[in-house]
Formats: C-alpha cells, structure tokens, sequence
C-alpha cells in the first residue's frame, strides 16, 4: 500500500472534528506510544493563526497531485494527513507532551531507594575528590547519617558497615595499606559500590514482590466483581477506547 511509510514518518492523530493535531515523530507507533508527542491545539490559537492555518490547508490541497495508477485513495488520504500536519506546524504554537509515565513507589520501599540514591550521589561526588584530607571531611560529613540508616533497614547485615573505615581511622588505614591515593580512592569506590548492589538488588526484590501483590488484589477484586455483580465485571474488564480516529 502506498499508505505505508518508512520508520521515521510522521504520524498524524486527530479527532473527529480535527480541532486537535498531534504530530507524532518515532520509529514506530509502539515506541511513539512510551516516549513523547508534539501537540497543535486549535483552541488555544489566536485568529490569525486560525486563518493562516486555513490558508495553508487550502494552499496545500490545490496543488497538484501525482496519481501513480493503484492506490489512489490512499494517496488522496496521505496528502491530506501531510498538508494538515505542515499547516499546523506552520501556524499553532507545539508543545512537547511526555508519555513516559511514573512509577509509583510502594511507600515502605522509600526509606530503601532514598538510601540507594544517598550513596549513588556519595559515589559520584568522590570523582571531586583529590587528596585524603578532602576524602576525610567528605566521609566524615557523609558516613554517620548513612551508617544510621542503613543499620535501621538492614539490622542483621552489619558486615557491609563494618567493612567499611569509620571517618576518624580513615588517615590510618590510608597510611596502613600504603597506596597511593588514586589506588586508594578507587578501592574506596569498591566498597561502596558492593554495598550499593545490595541496596539496589533489595530494592528490585521488594518491587517485584510489590507487583505480584498488586496482581493478585487485582485478580481477586475482578473475580468480586464477577460474582456480586455482572455488570461491575464487564466495565472493570474492558478498555474503554478514546473517541479519536488515527489517520494511519
């Protein structure tokens, strides 16, 4: 079908009565549909963006079209969607509409990803540091707060704590290991990653313990529905489809 385009066309939804245009631009639909979409709304236009709008439609439709035999409708129904879509760039105002959307975070696991954040930043603020003086402060500010929360979520893996220098034998382990600093900072780094594994690995657990909790309330309250009340079932079953058309 002419009507079938390479990956990166545009892709032209509008409602029935084409007072709004959205011009997606991706790859494909499905990766349209989790990135983002450019919207044209009319309501929003001023006058003069109106008929310029209009203007660029007419322009648009009296120009010659090249009919290449079979396919002629589809032909008619592309420039149609591609002068639609080039007046509306040419006259509305866009705005860029994520549809990326949040993950909702169980609150008991907040105090977990607050923690795995915490020592995230930690970590990435280390490539500042140039000398053991500068390590000390830094660990010091950091190691109390941090050594107090995560024995609070983590009572019975005090090893990882104790694995770590406290702030005040910092200077003496340095000294110890006789490392220059670089070495010194990067086996530092070591340890601190190892510790953010595991925080992050306990965090990937409960969420997937939290979906299949999730899953199974929502699998017992249809099931509720279904026996109490058919009705309920049905419209708590089914997607309900926007009222739109994709000129596709």
């Amino acid at each position: 079908s002419l009507d079938t385009f390479s990956s990166d066309h545009f892709l032209l939804i509008g409602f029935f009565d084409f007072l709004n245009i959205r011009d997606l631009r991706a790859p494909s639909y499905l990766k349209q549909c989790s990135r983002f979409r450019t919207e044209y709304n009319v309501y929003v236009a001023l006058p003069e963006q109106k008929i310029l709008f209009t203007a660029e439609v007419d322009s648009g439709l009296k120009k010659p079209a090249y009919s290449k035999g079979d396919g002629y409708l589809n032909q008619e129904w592309y420039r149609l969607k591609s002068t639609l879509l080039t007046a509306a760039r040419r006259a509305f105002s866009k705005r860029i509409i994520s549809l990326n959307k949040l993950q909702v975070v169980p609150f008991k696991l907040r105090p977990f990803i607050h923690l795995s954040q915490k020592l995230d930043h930690y970590i990435s603020s280390l490539f500042k540091i140039f000398s053991i003086s500068d390590l000390y402060f830094s660990w010091n500010r950091f190691f109390p707060s941090f050594c107090r929360e995560f024995t609070d979520l983590f009572p019975d893996q005090s090893a990882f704590i104790d694995s770590l220098p406290i702030p005040t034998t910092l200077y003496s382990v340095f000294i110890t290991l006789h490392l220059d600093f670089p070495t010194f900072l990067t086996k530092f780094q070591t340890f601190l990653r190892t510790i953010k594994r595991f925080i992050s690995g306990k965090v990937t657990l409960e969420f997937d313990n939290h979906k299949q909790v999730a899953m199974k309330a929502a699998i017992a309250e249809q099931n509720s529905n279904f026996y109490e009340d058919k009705g309920k079932f049905i419209r708590s079953s089914l997607n309900r489809e926007k009222r739109s058309i994709v000129l596709d």
